[in-house]
């Protein structure tokens, strides 16, 4: 963790389908798709607040306050599945790839010569 001795860390959030403007973007295809999940039972849209949700608890959670590298879904942390799994049989499942702390790091050297930093 690059600012963990000061306190700082960083979790990820996935705050699930929240029906919100940013539909109007989809294609017609990503439309049906998200149509036939809801029909199918596999699918719901959340309010914005209950979106909103799974980010305070990663706010103000006290299990959250002084570690990163978690992923949040649905108020809870996510369970781990393997990198070829179906996330459609894992709704709130996370991909091994998303925590590896190898993974991390390249990002991290990535964004900062992104940012010339």
């Amino acid at each position: 963790m690059q600012w963990g001795a000061e306190g700082i860390v960083a979790n990820t959030v996935n705050p699930g389908g929240v029906k919100t403007g940013l539909q109007r973007n989809f294609t017609q295809r990503q439309r049906e798709s998200l149509d036939a999940a809801e029909a199918a039972g596999v699918f719901t849209w959340k309010t914005t607040g209950q979106g909103a949700a799974t980010t305070l608890v990663a706010a103000v959670a006290p299990e959250f306050e002084r570690t990163g590298g978690h992923y949040l879904d649905d108020c809870r942390e996510a369970y781990t599945v393997p990198n070829d799994a179906d996330l459609s049989a894992h709704p709130h499942g996370v991909k091994e790839w998303a925590l590896d702390p190898d993974n991390a790091r390249e990002l991290w050297t990535v964004s900062l010569k992104t940012l010339n930093l």
